[in-house]
């Protein structure tokens, strides 16, 4: 889990890059920028949409040598993420609000979330599914000086 979250900060980075035009072959279409096949490394990361629609990317990364795939909404900040590992596929869900987020994840690939994480201003709340019911697992409370902003952290007009 603690990669993941970087990696899909890594693809909303190549999704948040300018729109320059790339050269390209005369013989390809407009839409792609170069007949080789894409090859992504450790660590690296490429995001695709439809030409002047930036509601729907698809984001690719490989983290831990597993090829990640991230449908992006930008405007709600959900991501859906689902990886290939050699002996189960995982789909991990986060929502975002910009204050608050809820991530889920289901490990055994049968569709339903098997873990569940909050995180809000006032700390993190992780569930784990047992049965029909949420039991929560762990808990970290930030105190009212760690919720708080510093004055630091205060614009200036």
């Amino acid at each position: 889990m603690k990669i993941l979250l970087p990696s899909l900060f890594l693809i909303i980075a190549v999704c948040a890059c300018s729109k320059k035009p790339l050269p390209r072959s005369a013989a390809l279409p407009d839409n792609v920028v170069s007949d080789k096949p894409i090859v992504l490394k450790e660590g690296q990361a490429v995001a695709l949409m439809k030409e002047g629609d930036r509601d729907l990317m698809i984001g690719a990364s490989v983290v831990d040598g597993k090829l990640v795939v991230a449908e992006i909404d930008p405007k709600g900040r959900n991501f859906g993420v689902t990886w290939k590992d050699s002996e189960s596929w995982a789909t991990s869900t986060i929502v975002s609000d910009g204050t608050s987020s809820t991530y889920v994840l289901d490990k055994n690939g049968d569709g339903y979330a098997d873990y569940r994480a909050e995180t809000s201003p006032a700390g993190t709340r992780r569930y784990e599914l047992q049965g029909d019911a949420w039991i929560e697992v762990q808990s970290t409370k930030k105190t009212s000086e760690e919720a708080a902003p510093s004055n630091g952290d205060k614009p200036t007009n």
